[in-house]
């Protein structure tokens, strides 16, 4: 008899800006129940509560985490002009920003209009726009 074997991830973790809280890894054949140790569920148990008490903390501090990231990726409604933006937070050890990354160019006021549409106060927030358009090319219908 030929037994499949592969891996199984088990995975209780949450990424907070760059932060991984558990991770666990089961090696088990495929056609095998899994049974997790007591130890095992307790882990998981404690670290998806460190998750969530992160989250809460982070989404505090920072509540535009509960939007973003967020993308806008697709031609207008009459198909004649492609816009694609992204709003990505980004943390590091000293700073906290939001980053507009424009792919087609002239989005910067619109990505902000969004958020402002959340209900968000901009001045709060450090935001770096990124026109990426010259590395990508606008891409426009042609009117003939």
């Amino acid at each position: 008899m030929n037994k499949k074997t592969g891996i199984i991830i088990s995975v209780s973790a949450i990424i907070i800006l760059g932060v991984i809280v558990l991770l666990t890894v089961i090696f088990q054949p495929f056609n095998q129940k899994v049974d997790l140790t007591n130890e095992q569920k307790e882990s998981m148990k404690i670290g998806g509560e460190e998750a969530d008490k992160i989250a809460t903390e982070e989404l505090k501090d920072f509540p535009i985490l509960k939007y973003i990231p967020y993308t806008v990726d697709g031609y207008s409604e009459d198909f004649s002009v492609y816009t694609h933006y992204e709003i990505w937070p980004e943390d590091t050890d000293s700073d906290f920003k939001i980053i507009i990354r424009d792919y087609t160019g002239g989005n910067e006021q619109v990505a902000k209009d969004v958020m402002k549409n959340w209900g968000i106060d901009l001045a709060n927030y450090k935001i770096e726009y990124k026109d990426l358009s010259g590395q990508y090319g606008s891409v426009r219908v042609s009117d003939d």
